[in-house]
């Protein structure tokens, strides 16, 4: 996701006996691929304001759908306010053009959101991500369905006024993405200046963990990349995450690890281990926050100072 995929190690998960669940789809950004227009009025008149756009993905395992993610581009730093909504729907697959039937709809706002990079035209993309409220959807195994994410102009920055686009991915999965009003021969470029039929990004998750790290002292716009791991009772090792917080502190994450409790680490940073305890369970998000985080805060005691540098000392020389 974002910088973590080039800045943590793969995600490790150790099979125990049942099947992993969590990450049900992920079709991640593809730098310097650009974005499409994608707007409705609002979440209770979702009629298209320009156009909308769809992609799709066929299910791998049957159940809820708790939190979607996906990348964007701005086009006015008002837009990543707090507060600003996204139109979400799901259809079912109607064969050339994508999609078909209603079958769910709802309204997320974004709890994280977290710069990524720059794409075709220099635009700065973003990652979202939000939880699902209740009711959820629940997919159907081997089932084919499409997916709509519109910016609510009735919440944006700029009322009639268009400020986000929705990011690509490549390769194109299953069929290519489209647009309502549906364009001769059903699949879209981005908006690149040499532009290429795509896919678009989004994640979708059945069981996750969120939270805050609140780190006491931070760099603006400096990643803060840790490793969570979570273990067994016994302290084996079942999964390792890369975890990046927003500029608040924000992260979320969605484990393959079975249902169960595992106890957490959290390393990285210049710090000692963070560790907690968290319940992973299908169609459910744990919480789980860790309040004042001092970097290079290496002997424990809430502080960073001069004893940390004669720590952080003697394990690059061996001596102070």
């Amino acid at each position: 996701m974002c910088r973590s995929a080039f800045s943590c190690a793969a995600a490790l998960v150790l099979a125990l006996g049942s099947e992993a669940w969590g990450q049900k789809i992920m079709q991640n950004w593809t730098p310097p691929r650009g974005a499409v227009e994608s707007r409705v009025l609002s979440c209770t008149n979702p009629a298209p304001l320009g156009r909308v756009a769809f992609d799709d993905w066929i299910c791998p395992q049957t159940g809820p759908l708790i939190r979607v993610c996906w990348y964007g581009v701005v086009l006015t730093p008002g837009q990543l306010a707090l507060g600003r909504r996204y139109y979400v729907a799901i259809y079912s697959h109607g064969g050339v053009c994508g999609p078909a039937n209603l079958l769910y709809q709802t309204c997320v706002t974004p709890d994280y959101r977290r710069f990524c990079g720059f794409d075709c035209r220099q635009r700065r993309v973003f990652l979202f991500s939000a939880p699902i409220p209740p009711p959820v959807f629940t997919q159907t195994v081997g089932t084919h369905y499409w997916l709509q994410i519109s910016e609510e102009d009735a919440t944006s920055a700029r009322v009639g006024v268009e400020d986000f686009r929705w990011s690509a991915h490549l390769p194109i999965m299953n069929a290519c993405a489209t647009q309502s009003p549906f364009p001769p021969g059903c699949c879209i470029p981005d908006d690149c200046p040499n532009p290429i039929l795509v896919d678009l990004t989004f994640h979708l998750s059945a069981a996750t963990i969120a939270g805050t790290i609140n780190l006491t002292a931070r760099i603006p716009g400096a990643p803060a990349i840790f490793q969570m791991r979570l273990l067994t009772p016994a302290g084996d090792l079942v999964e390792s995450m890369c975890l990046e917080t927003d500029d608040g502190g924000n992260y979320w994450l969605a484990p393959e690890a079975p249902d169960g409790t595992y106890a957490v680490e959290v390393i990285g940073m210049g710090m000692r281990p963070l560790r907690g305890t968290v319940m992973i369970q299908m169609g459910m998000e744990a919480r789980l926050d860790f309040p004042n985080v001092f970097y290079g805060n290496l002997d424990g005691d809430m502080d960073t100072d001069l004893a940390d540098f004669q720590l952080l000392q003697l394990g690059f020389t061996g001596s102070l």
